[in-house]
């Protein structure tokens, strides 16, 4: 059968697309294709003859076929008729059977087809959507197990965290404790070289107030050995004198009699002296010599003795300065100058020095007799805040000034108040400073990268409040008045 014919319009499908198509089935309902038992190859064929089956035996031995030669060919011929004949009928029926049983083989391979491919569509869906949901389960998966992880370590931080903070607890205790223990050793050393200060100042004073001590009392034996000396010699003058007496026996009276007027006319010279210097106040070189060897007490005090001249000389130096002309007003800066030298002989300074006003006011800063209140007054404040009071309270409550101020750097605070201030921590409290002006306690507080500081202050006794507090209360005995 020919190959690729069209019968009615219709495609005839070759024998392999028949094939093809028929396995297709074959495989979709689940059977092999059944084969025709094999023909052996030196069977004979049965030939057909004018539609009688018929076994012609046409062997080369045969002579006859030789000779009949002619009448073969034509037999042959015949009989290729007859089989174009019976295979274009044999052709007709197969076509028609072919037609039908070819297009339902093609729908149902195209069914097939479309079977398969929406299977395998369906099949691929399916691996896809699988694939899907195990690339989600297997993501679902990794966060589970990175969220876990995350978890773990999130615990793992928090023990960390929890560790090392009880670590740095542990550590800022034992930073506490050991800086407290070095507060309360910083403390006991300030406290014992505090002790030792006041020691080496106490020692200080009493070797200065031994040594002047000493200096008074060799100062009184030598007056009491010139005291016994002139008794002595008065004693032995006297009796000198006795036994001149006794010698003289008679002349005794006379003698004493002369004694007495000597001695009388003696205190009258120095009295007439006295008056003469005091109501006409010569000044002249033998007026000065013969003072420097009969003292004139002008004026009198308990703070000592201003002789005649040394009045006329300090008068004057009075009168070319300051615009005073009244007796009392002249007093009252002798008074100035009593107290003066007072402290100049306690504080043993040589007045002489260019610096001897600062000398004197630093010296009074230190002399209870001189700031007993504003000594005691600081130190009770000390003592209170000390003992756990509150510094703002206490210091409104006892100072004379409450304020703050502020620094660049310790440097500048250590200069400006002393090495007091040295290494002074955030709410520490520093001793009692001693300034020019008074007495300070020191606080210090976090203010930004500054030095900052609050302080209670007590104003001490000045030079000049002292003078004249002092002054007033002097009693000056005065000749000159």
């Amino acid at each position: 059968m020919s190959e690729n014919k069209n019968i009615d319009g219709i495609k005839k499908l070759s024998k392999e697309e028949v094939k093809k198509a028929r396995k297709v089935l074959l495989d979709y309902i689940g059977e092999d294709e059944k084969k025709k038992p094999e023909e052996p190859k030196n069977k004979k064929k049965n030939r057909n003859m004018d539609g009688i089956m018929g076994n012609f035996n046409f062997s080369k031995n045969t002579r006859k076929a030789d000779r009949e030669k002619i009448s073969e060919k034509q037999l042959i011929s015949e009989r290729d008729e007859l089989k174009k004949e019976l295979g274009i009928k044999k052709e007709k029926e197969e076509d028609t059977k072919d037609k039908v049983s070819d297009d339902a083989l093609m729908k149902i391979a195209e069914r097939e087809t479309r079977k398969k491919a929406l299977k395998q569509k369906r099949e691929e869906q399916r691996i896809k959507e699988l694939k899907e949901r195990q690339a989600e389960e297997e993501k679902e998966k990794e966060e589970k197990e990175l969220a876990k992880k995350e978890k773990e370590e999130k615990k793992k931080l928090a023990l960390e965290a929890k560790k090392e903070k009880e670590e740095k607890e542990k550590r800022e205790k034992e930073l506490e404790a050991k800086t407290e223990e070095n507060l309360k050793l910083k403390k006991h050393l300030e406290k014992v070289r505090k002790e030792e200060e006041e020691r080496k100042k106490r020692k200080k004073e009493e070797e200065r107030l031994a040594k002047k001590k000493k200096k008074e009392e060799e100062k009184k034996e030598k007056k009491k050995h010139r005291k016994k000396k002139r008794k002595q010699e008065i004693h032995k003058a006297y009796k000198k004198t006795l036994n001149f007496l006794k010698e003289m026996g008679h002349k005794k009276k006379k003698i004493i009699i002369l004694f007495l007027l000597f001695f009388v006319s003696s205190v009258l010279v120095y009295l007439v002296f006295v008056l003469v210097l005091v109501k006409a106040s010569p000044d002249n070189k033998f007026s000065r010599l013969v003072a420097d060897y009969i003292p004139v007490p002008v004026l009198v005090s308990s703070a000592g003795v201003i002789e005649y001249y040394d009045y006329v000389d300090k008068q004057k130096e009075i009168s070319a300065g300051f615009d005073i002309s009244s007796q009392a007003e002249i007093n009252k800066v002798f008074a100035f100058d009593f107290v003066l030298n007072s402290l100049i002989k306690k504080y043993a300074i040589n007045p002489s020095e260019d610096d001897l006003r600062k000398k004197i006011e630093t010296a009074m800063l230190y002399d209870l007799d001189v700031n007993n209140v504003g000594i005691k007054r600081i130190g009770k404040i000390k003592e209170l805040i000390d003992d756990g009071e509150n510094f703002v309270q206490v210091s409104n409550k006892y100072g004379d000034k409450v304020e703050k101020v502020d620094f660049s750097n310790e440097e500048e605070a250590v200069e400006a108040f002393g090495s007091k201030l040295s290494g002074l921590r955030i709410e520490e409290v520093s001793d009692i400073v001693v300034h020019d002006d008074g007495y300070y306690i020191f606080k210090r507080y976090k203010k930004n990268d500054l030095f900052s500081l609050s302080y209670v202050y007590i104003k001490s006794l000045s030079l000049d409040e002292y003078l004249n507090e002092e002054a007033q209360q002097l009693k000056i005995w005065s000749l000159v008045d």
